[in-house]
């Protein structure tokens, strides 16, 4: 199909791409499941630390802008936190802060923060940004980007799923999108017109909306390809190719 992506109002895509090298992916901070508040346990360890034979300066330099960019060296030990009441567990990395009570917890190091909060009822997608903006506000250094929101349904939202933290490619290697129409209690798979099979992923500033009334799904992959829908993620075609690492993909509506 042909993309009316020149009809109007027209729709500029921005796209920054790596010209040389990569970029990390992260999650998205998250509520954790319906339940009421509980009693967490003490921390527990969950690795073990390793150290290697190699050493000398260029160890100390390669570890050190690592720590500046806030990656998670390979030898990481991580302990564990558990809320039993409010049903989750969630293993940290060893050395990080943990500040708050059961049922309001935040964990957190000099670059990342993770912020968690266990309540009673169902959660909803405004209700999420809300959140994540005021510990935004309150935590000068913490940026955030809500998850590929309706721009005025604001219990739709899209999500596009990996494997798992250990395979960072798509399920089923099946580039895919997963939306959601009632808040996260259920979702579908769209797919039509992605790639498969794809060993690929999608960054999470490389996914992103327009404004129309059934908004534009743009997505960007780690293999250069830009991909759109039109319908809201039912089809996808194809716009861009033979690009670097994607790592942004913005929607402008000029009118």
């Amino acid at each position: 199909m042909n993309l009316p992506l020149l009809s109007v109002p027209f729709v500029a895509i921005v796209v920054t791409a790596a010209a040389a090298g990569c970029g990390s992916s992260s999650s998205i901070p998250s509520t954790a499941p319906s339940g009421s508040s509980g009693t967490s346990n003490t921390p527990t360890s969950s690795g073990t630390s390793s150290q290697g034979a190699s050493g000398g300066a260029g160890a100390l330099v390669a570890e050190s802008r690592q720590a500046a960019a806030g990656d998670i060296p390979d030898n990481q030990v991580f302990l564990v936190y558990r809320d039993a009441k409010a049903g989750f567990s969630l293993k940290y990395p060893e050395g990080w802060a943990i500040r708050g009570k059961a049922g309001d917890v935040t964990i957190q190091d000099k670059n990342n923060v993770v912020h968690i909060v266990a309540d009673t009822g169902a959660a909803t997608v405004a209700q999420a940004n809300a959140d994540m903006k005021a510990l935004a506000a309150s935590t000068p250094r913490f940026s955030f980007k809500p998850p590929v929101a309706h721009p005025t349904q604001g219990d739709t939202m899209w999500l596009v799923p990996i494997a798992s933290d250990g395979e960072r490619i798509p399920p089923e290697a099946e580039l895919q999108v997963q939306r959601t129409d009632d808040a996260g209690a259920t979702w579908r798979t769209q797919h039509e017109g992605l790639p498969s099979p794809c060993y690929t992923n999608v960054l999470r500033d490389a996914a992103g909306l327009d404004t129309h009334e059934e908004p534009g799904l743009y997505l960007g992959t780690r293999n250069g390809e830009v991909y759109a829908s039109v319908d809201g993620g039912e089809s996808f075609e194809r716009i861009a190719t033979q690009l670097p690492d994607v790592l942004c993909v913005r929607a402008v509506t000029l009118r």
